[in-house]
This record gives C-alpha cells, structure tokens and sequence, in this order.
C-alpha cells in the first residue's frame, strides 16, 4: 500500500500538443504518434492524427522522467525528439518539420501527375511543364496554371501578387520577388508548390492566416546534397552590350548561402519594382518627403531591353548560419550601381486652373542609381514554443537623377537643365517575440524603430527663372536643398485565442509616434555670381510636426443566419498631430466583415465590407509647398478633416469537381463622403499644386469576370476575363468644384499549348481603353484612349539539343485617334546544347523589323498625353550559359 501511494505521488498529468508540417510548412494529415518515456522505453500514448496536422494529447509519466516522441509518416522521414520533464508547467509544445522520405520501391516507377492539390497548397511536377528553354524561375512559372502578368509586368498566381519564394522551405532572398524570379535557375527544380492563406510568422500557423501567397521551390534530391548549384551567363552583342551573370547557391549542410550577380548593359537594369523590394514600410513613407528624381518614361509591361540603355552593377549576398542549436544568423547584402540614359518627347494637355494647355517637351535623361542596403537578422527559438527575431537594417540611396529639357507653351521661353542627388539614409530595427502557449494560444510582441535623414540637392538652370519669381535678367539658377528627419516609433501587442470549434479571437494594441522634421530652402541665385541670393519665403518649409496613434483592435469569427461564420475585426483609436500652429486630434476606426458562403455545390461566394474612418498620412500632414520635384510644389489644405471610407465587394467562383476550371466574377464599390479637391496651376515650367477635403462625396466602382480552364488532357490552358472601372475626381475651377470621372475598361484571352513538347506556343490578346470626362460650363470634355496589345510566344524543338524561339509583339497603340501608331516587335532565339553537358549556347536577334519609336498615349484628369519612346533598334546577341 505505501508502495503504491509512493508511485501515485510521483506521477503527474502533462499535455503534450503540436503541429505537424513538411519542409515547406505544409500541414501534414494521418500521421503516427508514439510518446514514450526516455527511461523504460514504457508507451504512454499512441494514435492518429487523422484528418489533422496537430495534436493534443494528456499523458502522465513519473516525475523527473523524459519524454520520447515519434512522428511518422507513410511518404515522409521519421521526426524523433526528447523532450525533459518541464521545470515549471503542465505543457510541452512540439512543433515538428518532416523531410521527404528518400526510400524507394525496386523495380516500381512511380510517375506523379503534372499538377495536384494538398489542403491549402498546389503542387506542379516541373518536369512536366519543362519545354527546354526555360532558363529562370519566371519562365517555368508562366506555364503553370494560374500564374501570369498582370498589366505591369509582376506575376501573379489567381490574380493575387506573391509575397514570398522560399527553397525548401529556407528563406534566401525571399522577400525579393524580382529578384528571384528573374535569377533563379530552373534546371534544379523538382516541383514549385504555391500555397495560399499563409501566414508570415511560423508559429501562427493554423491559429491564423494573412492570407499571403507563397511560392516554395523544391529541390531535386542531388541538388540538396550538392555543395552547390547554380548557373552562370556570359554574352556579348552589338551596340556595345554585355552580360556576367553568376547565380550560387548552396543549401547542403547547416549554412545556408546565395549569391546573385548581374553585370549587363542589356537593358536588364535598376526598376521600380527593385528599388521598391530593397526597402522597407518606413523607408517607403520617407520616399513620399523626397523629391522625385528618376526622370525615365518606363513602359508597363515592356522589355527594358528593348529601350533601356544601361551599365549596372548589381550584387546579392545572403547567408543563414546557425550561431548555435537555438540561435540563427542571417545576413543580407545588396549594393546597386546602374547609368541609363534615355530621350524622350511628350505633347500634353495639362490641366492649368479650368482649362487644359498645351506643353511640348523634349528630353535628354539620365539615371544613375546608387543604392545599399545591409541587413542582419537574428532568430532565437528557446524551444519549439518560443521565438524571438531582431533585425538591423542600414539603407543608403546616393541615386542622381539628370534632364536637359526644351519646352513649347506655357510661355516657357529657355530650355532647363536640372539635377537632383540623393544623399538618403536610414537606420532600422525591428524585434519580433512570440510565444505559442498551446495549438489554440498564442501571443506576440513587436517593435520597430526607424531613424531617417532625407538629405537631397537639386539644380536647375533656366534664363526663364527670374521672369517665374519677378526677379530682374540674370537670375538664371534656382536650389533646392533639403535636409528633413524622420523619426519613427512602432510599438504591437497581439493575442491570438481559438476555442474548441476552431473559431480565432484576436486581440491586439497598436502604438505609433513619428517625428518629421521639414528643413526645405529655396535659393535663385546669378550664375555668374553678380547679383546677391534671393531666398523665397513663401516656398520655403522649415518646421516640426509630430503624429501619434493609438489603435486597439479585436477579431473574430460570428455565426449568423448563414453557415459558415462572418469574419468580424474592429479596430478603434485616435491620431493626435501637433505642429507649431495647431493641434489636431482625429477618431480612427475600421470595421470589416466578411462572409464565405457555398451557393450549390462547387459554387462558392464571399462578402466584404469595410468602413473606416482615418487621418493623412504623416508624410502629407503639411501646410506649406514643399517640393515633389524642382518642377513641382505641393501642399495639403484643410489638413484637420478625418477621411472616411465605405468599401463593398462580392466575389464569386465556380470550381469545376474533378476539375483544376474555375469562372469566377466580381463586383466592388466604394464612396468616400469627404472627398479629395485638387487644383492645378503652372508658372512657366514650375507646377504648383494644392490638395484639401470637402464634404462631397465620390464614388469608384468596378466589376470584372475571369476564367481559368487548364486541360490535362490537350495540354493546354486557356484564361478569358474582362473588367470595367469608374471613378470620380474633383477639380477646383475658380471658385467651383467640377466633378470628373475616368472609366476603365480591358479584356483578355491567353492560350498555352504543347504539343507532345516539340511545339510550345503562348498566345495572349489584351485590350484596353480608358474615358476621361471633364466637365465644363457649356460642355464636357471627353477623351478615349484604346489599345490593343497581342504576343505570340513559340518554341519549336529541332532535335534534343536544338530549339528555336520566337517572340512576336504586335501593338495597336492610341487607336481612333489621331497619334494612332502600330509596330510589332520580333525576337528570334536559336538555344543549342553542347554534347548533352551543362553547357548552353543562345544567339539571339532582337527587334528584327528594326521598329525606332514606341508612342503611346496617357489619359487622366490632371493630363493627357502622347508620348514617343526612342528604341533601341536591331540587335544581335550570343551568350554562353553554363547550369551545375
């Protein structure tokens, strides 16, 4: 009897929970559970996950003793760990990663179909899709389904952008999406596994969801064991062109490593979309407080190699190490260096008080960006419960920008040279903690802290200065030099909550501060140096501002009436800004709801609704003119007005059964009570801008229908849709507020087809017009732009070793109109293997017709107008690429 009250006193109950995911973070179903005790090797517990990827279990081991657990998988590797007896608690949180198991069966070939689907995540074999020219990841991608370009050029996957691309589920480089997309060598891929409703912070997985797309790029086995792999380009063309591009990675053992070089001057050079994947959110809000100073007219959805100019100068580095079995290091170097010139030629109706005048331009650019960015990352995970990240980050932008400019109208006599310089840096940390108490609790912590100087220097020189500022001749330079700060504060507080129906509270606490010190002057000086300095006070802008916020926000799911629950999240709080002058303190809050509901079967629709009640920007929170370029000032009015928002959409799709088809459709509008009125005017070449709220509301609405119809068994893919938009604007005209709208209207078809994988062909047509409506007096102004853009990709295979590619562009630009323009740009590639070794020859012949202009024409409320884009002419190009 003492024996055994002796035992009972020695034993205790423990909960042993836990989520179960791939290398990927794939959640894993019907997996085999054994937990054991480390001493007697005794089975306190063995089951099945079933239909699950986690699991909660109570079991009750002698005190002291450890816990052995097991997890296996019929297609994956055995995950074993032991875990010691908890000091403090009753919990034990296990969060394991299976690799795929590398046994096989003799003599048994196993093929996997082209695409299939796992829960959240879709899976494509890339040897299924491979033609033989596929050479970088954007290649592969878009011949899978429901992967394409939208109208800029960014791919997307069922119309959604990307927001991460992982190797094995590691992340190198993986918030940089250009990058990746157009580096990445193919020939190492085993399958490419996008998966939908992610979540950014590991630990969060199956408690909630950002609704995030990730791409995870599966290696084939002798890749992952390889030291290295990776490719390299070496080319040379006409026209003074040149390409180095080394690609190495290596994911064999604990380090982890890549490295991206790109040394060209084939037009593949610094874009928007670069400069953009290179900052972060507050280094994106201190752009809004620099002038603009990337003078090139860039063309959506265009080669750059076509009509870019360039000589960049572009390294990637990025290496994971563990420091030690619970704290890992990354470190992130990127340094970009480009010159691209480019001329350009515009004729434009610019909207100039009530009426819009014409202006002529003529222009010789040149960009010189100069960006570096080094960040180091820090990962702490004490235990697979608790993680803690800490980011710094350094940013220098030493960009120039140049434009010698001749004009026509506006009274604008002398032509204008004008520089710009960037002298922008910025200091960052970010610390992330989040603790998962059990699978349905979890709570995170964060910080962000940002210190910015803003400094640039811009010069302009125009006989026409002193007649802009009422200056006597000879005053011919103007200077403006800022040197604004911004300092910024983030503080959040989260926690996550899930009941027993597997409904998610969220309850969170957000706190803000930022501190932006304007230091703006404007000089006009002689050049000569006779004349003294003139300072203009009124655009002039030294003061100090400061914004703070407060919001706290909670979430759930609500059952009402229909079945499945509404998605409810409120968040509530106030702004408070200050400035030398006033004080202005703004009620925010933002509801949204929404609601995914099943019509019939295979039909499904989803309700959205948001309201919100908000402040301007801190960056816009300015009174006075300040600078958007040398060419432009600007300045907010009526600054103390809460901006309110009321957003409706509904979607709906239909999934074939047994089918990857789908049509789906939706519509959405939204109204704005208190609506934005801008007013235009210009003096010579300088634009003066003003912006402020009314209480008169303004609508948008838009309506687009798609489908996605891939057919297995013709080996093809066909996507149709189409989409309308209208928005409204409000202009001042003297003393009167017009209302403007802009209509949008486009339509699209696209086909992929193989044949037995001798011919491949892309066909895509997409046409798109817009209306602008601008109201007068007597009458109404009204403009219609139309193109029509159709491209014809195709791949003919010769032998196993030989393939030829086409890439025709046939362009309607600026149709019904005057300036209406049509030219079609040819492309002929010859790809030739050398004696089946990793060795690719390309020659390549590119714009074949010789085409010299790209015009177009832009059509909005505030301008219309055309543009003519020199190119660059025929080319020829041989490069030599090697893959290992």
């Amino acid at each position: 009897m003492l024996g055994s009250q002796i035992g009972f006193a020695q034993k205790t109950t423990l909960s042993v929970s836990g989520v179960i995911v791939d290398t990927a973070g794939v959640g894993l179903t019907n997996c085999n559970i054994k937990i054991s005790s480390g001493k007697s090797g005794l089975i306190y517990n063995y089951f099945n996950t079933g239909n699950k990827n986690t699991f909660s279990v109570d079991v009750t081991p002698n005190v002291g003793d450890s816990l052995v657990v097991e997890i296996s998988h019929v297609s994956f590797s055995t995950f074993r760990t032991i875990k010691p007896y908890p000091q403090q608690g009753s919990s034990i949180r296990i969060a394991a990663i299976l690799g795929i198991s590398s046994k096989n069966l003799d003599a048994v070939e196993v093929k996997a179909p082209r695409t299939w689907v796992r829960g959240d995540t879709t899976f494509h074999n890339v040897d299924a899709y491979k033609e033989g020219d596929e050479k970088k990841l954007k290649d592969i991608l878009l011949k899978l389904p429901n992967f394409e370009k939208d109208a800029n050029g960014q791919i997307t996957y069922k119309k959604k952008p990307l927001d991460k691309v992982t190797i094995d589920g590691e992340e190198l480089f993986a918030d940089k999406i250009e990058l990746m997309l157009n580096n990445f060598p193919v020939h190492v891929l085993d399958n490419i596994q996008a998966i939908e409703n992610q979540s950014s912070q590991r630990l969060l997985k199956g408690l909630t969801s950002d609704n995030k797309t990730f791409i995870n790029l599966q290696l084939h086995k002798k890749n992952k064991l390889s030291a290295g792999f990776g490719d390299a380009e070496a080319g040379i063309g006409n026209r003074g062109r040149y390409n180095l591009s080394p690609v190495l990675f290596s994911m064999y053992g604990t380090v982890k490593a890549g490295f991206i070089g790109n040394w060209n001057s084939t037009g593949n050079g610094v874009g928007f979309q670069q400069e953009t994947e290179l900052r972060d959110k507050f280094e994106r809000d201190g752009q809004q407080l620099l002038m603009l100073n990337h003078p090139l007219q860039h063309i959506n959805n265009f080669e750059q190699r076509w009509y870019i100019r360039n000589r960049q100068w572009d390294n990637r580095l990025q290496v994971n190490a563990p420091l030690n079995k619970k704290l890992q290091s990354k470190t992130e170097f990127s340094y970009i260096k480009d010159r691209q010139p480019q001329d350009t030629y515009s004729t434009s109706l610019l909207l100039n008080n009530d009426r819009y005048d014409l202006r002529i331009d003529s222009n010789e650019n040149l960009y010189l960006p100069e960006i570096l960015d080094l960040r180091q990352t820090f990962s702490l995970r004490p235990d697979s419960s608790r993680e803690l990240m800490m980011a710094f980050d350094l940013y220098r932008d030493r960009s120039r920008g140049q434009q010698n400019s001749l004009f026509r109208g506006f009274g604008i006599g002398s032509p204008l040279y004008r520089t710009t310089n960037n002298n922008w840096t910025s200091l960052g940390f970010s610390g992330n903690y989040t603790v998962r108490k059990s699978s349905r609790r979890a709570v995170t912590w964060a910080i962000d802290l940002n210190r910015q100087q803003l400094g640039q220097d811009a010069n302009g020189q125009s006989a026409d200065i002193a007649k802009i500022f009422s200056l006597p001749d000879g005053y011919d330079q103007m200077n403006i030099a800022l040197g604004t700060k911004l300092h910024a504060a983030r503080g959040s507080w989260k926690m996550l909550l899930q009941d027993k129906k597997k409904f998610t509270t969220n309850l969170g606490l957000i706190l803000e501060n930022k501190k932006i010190g304007l230091d703006q002057s404007l000089i006009i000086r002689q050049g000569k140096g006779e004349l003294p300095n003139i300072y203009p006070e009124q655009l002039a802008n030294k003061s100090n501002y400061e914004v703070s916020r407060v919001i706290a926000s909670v979430g759930r799911p609500v059952r009402f009436v229909l079945k499945n629950p509404f998605g409810v999240s409120a968040e509530s709080g106030i702004a408070h800004a200050s400035n030398q002058d006033r004080v202005i303190n703004t009620f925010l809050f933002n509801i949204a709801i929404t609601q995914r509901h099943q019509l019939v079967k295979g039909v499904s629709g989803q309700i959205n609704a948001v309201i919100s009640q908000s402040q301007l920007q801190p960056e816009q929170l300015y009174s006075n003119y300040y600078p958007a370029s040398l060419m432009s000032f600007k300045r907010w009015l009526n600054i103390a007005v809460p901006l309110k928002r009321y957003e409706y959409s509904y979607a709906l799709a239909y999934q074939i059964p047994n089918d990857l088809s789908n049509l789906s459709g939706f519509v959405s509008a939204s109204t704005m009570p208190n609506s934005l009125v801008t007013a235009n005017s210009y003096n010579s070449f300088i634009a003066f801008n003003d912006a402020y709220f009314i209480n008169q509301s303004t609508s948008r609405i838009t309506i687009g229908l798609g489908s996605n119809i891939p057919s297995l068994l013709l080996n093809a893919m066909i996507d149709l849709g189409g989409s309308y938009s209208r928005a409204d604007f409000l202009i001042l005209s003297g003393s009167e507020v017009l209302q403007a709208k802009l209509g949008y209207y486009s339509a699209y078809f696209t086909l992929k087809k193989n044949w037995q994988k001798k011919y491949y062909v892309r066909f895509s047509s997409n046409i798109f017009s817009n209306i602008s409506r601008f109201p007068r007096p007597d009458t109404e102004t009204v403009t219609r732009v139309t193109s029509w853009k159709n491209h014809i990709y195709q791949r003919l295979l010769l032998s196993k070793q030989m393939s030829i590619v086409s890439n025709l562009n046939l362009y309607h630009n600026n149709m019904f109109t005057e300036n209406k323009a049509s030219f079609l740009i040819a492309d002929l590639e010859y790809n030739y293997q050398w004696k089946k070794s990793p060795l690719y020859l390309t020659l390549r012949a590119e714009n074949l017709l010789n085409e010299r202009t790209f015009k177009t024409f832009s059509n909005s409320i505030q301008a219309q107008s055309f543009q003519s884009i020199p190119l660059l002419g025929r080319s020829m190009y041989i490069s030599a690429r090697y893959t290992f």
